[in-house]
């Protein structure tokens, strides 16, 4: 049994994204637009994206977080990104937008 590319849960006023492949580019990001859209409600205060599956982004990818980022712009949060690959966090570091974005480790 194979997972869906990417899993959503709500609870309160958080979104939950699982993104459960390596890859987040431009041959998933119309599919990923498309459930985000889906699953949105009024009441989303935060999102939270696990990206730990993922080793390569490109800028699709980095276009559809941003895209979030900016469905939340009247949210004090950021859009938190969980557990991503230094592969990941160094893309990330070089287009600064670790200053976007909340990047939370697990312990």
């Amino acid at each position: 049994m194979t997972l869906p590319m990417f899993g959503f849960t709500k609870s309160d006023t958080t979104l939950r994204i699982k993104i459960n492949s390596d890859k987040f580019d431009a041959s998933v990001v119309d599919e990923f637009t498309t459930k985000v859209e889906a699953h949105w409600q009024s009441d989303i205060k935060s999102v939270s994206v696990d990206v730990s599956s993922l080793e390569y982004i490109d800028s699709s990818g980095i276009g559809a977080l941003l895209a979030l980022s900016r469905r939340l712009s009247n949210s004090a949060e950021a859009v938190c990104l969980e557990n991503p690959r230094a592969s990941v966090v160094e893309i990330l570091e070089m287009l600064r937008l670790h200053r976007v974005f909340k990047i939370e480790h697990e312990v």
